[in-house]
């Protein structure tokens, strides 16, 4: 990709950040040890952005591993 088009390529959004934060998270600590307020500063949002987009940890520890098999 040229650099001006790199450039003007979109960040990841809020959700695939939030996504890729808690599967590091997750993998790094376990269900258990895994904390919601590292996953926002790993990803750059605030809890209620985590929340906004999956109910509840358990459910975006399920959305991970669905993603996974």
């Amino acid at each position: 990709m040229p650099r001006a088009a790199a450039a003007l390529a979109a960040p990841p959004d809020s959700r695939a950040r939030v996504f890729a934060a808690a599967a590091a998270e997750f993998a790094a600590r376990g269900y258990a040890g895994a904390n919601v307020d590292r996953i926002a500063r790993a990803a750059r949002v605030n809890k209620a952005m985590i929340y906004y987009h999956y109910k509840s940890k358990a459910a975006l520890y399920r959305a991970i591993l669905r993603d996974m098999f």
